[in-house]
């Protein structure tokens, strides 16, 4: 699924679904703040290697390949403020 417009999720996907959704949401959030994925981890209670699993996911959504590219990609498209 590649982000077009702020992320939202079918009303009958699974709530694991939703989960990783809103997860990926509130990491990228976190990344356009600045954090790095250590500080992310400890903020949400994750392993850093979660993180920088759906961090990658996050890439792979919007197609880019940095975290500056994430971030500027996310806000042209309206998925973060």
């Amino acid at each position: 699924m590649r982000w077009c417009s702020p992320p939202r999720w079918p009303k009958r996907a699974p709530a694991w679904r939703r989960s990783r959704w809103q997860r990926e949401d509130q990491i990228l959030r976190l990344v356009a703040d600045g954090l790095g994925n250590r500080e992310i981890a400890e903020q949400l209670h994750l392993s850093r290697y979660t993180v920088e699993s759906h961090v990658k996911r996050i890439y792979r959504k919007l197609a880019v390949s940095s975290r500056t590219m994430a971030v500027r990609m996310a806000r042209s498209r309206g998925v973060i403020g």
